[in-house]
C-alpha cells in the first residue's frame, strides 16, 4: 500500500466520523465543533534488501468543541476502532482559556 493510500484510509475514516473534520486546516467559515488532522512523521518502518519493506505513518487529530461530553469523540473512536490498519490513542485533553474550547488530541498510526 502506498503512502497516499494509507493517508486516504485515515481521511475517509475521519470523514465518516464527522463532516466537520478537515485535513491540515479549518476553513475560516467553520466554527466549533471541528477537527483538523495531519500526518506528522514515519514511525515503525522496516527496511530489507535496501528497500522500505514496511511503513507506518504517525499523525494527529485535534478535535475542538464547546460541548462537555461531546459524543463526536465516541463516534471518532468507533470509526477508528473499526479500521484494522489504524491504531490510536487519546494523547491529551485541555481547556483553552482564550478560545473557550475543549481540545482533544488523538494520536494515530496507520500501517
Amino acid at each position: 500500500m502506498t503512502y497516499n493510500d494509507k493517508l486516504k484510509i485515515v481521511g475517509k475514516t475521519l470523514a465518516e466520523s464527522s463532516s466537520r473534520i478537515f485535513h491540515y486546516y479549518r476553513p475560516e467559515s467553520v466554527k466549533a465543533p471541528y477537527g483538523v488532522w495531519q500526518e506528522d512523521s514515519e514511525d515503525g518502518s522496516a527496511h530489507s534488501n535496501n528497500h522500505k519493506s514496511e511503513q507506518q505513518i504517525h499523525g494527529t487529530l485535534d478535535w475542538y468543541t464547546l460541548k462537555e461530553y461531546d459524543t463526536v469523540i465516541d463516534t471518532i473512536q468507533e470509526h477508528l476502532d473499526a479500521q484494522e490498519s489504524i491504531s490510536y490513542r487519546v494523547n491529551s485533553v485541555q481547556y483553552e482559556d482564550t478560545t473557550k474550547l475543549i481540545h482533544t488530541e488523538f494520536e494515530w498510526w496507520v500501517n
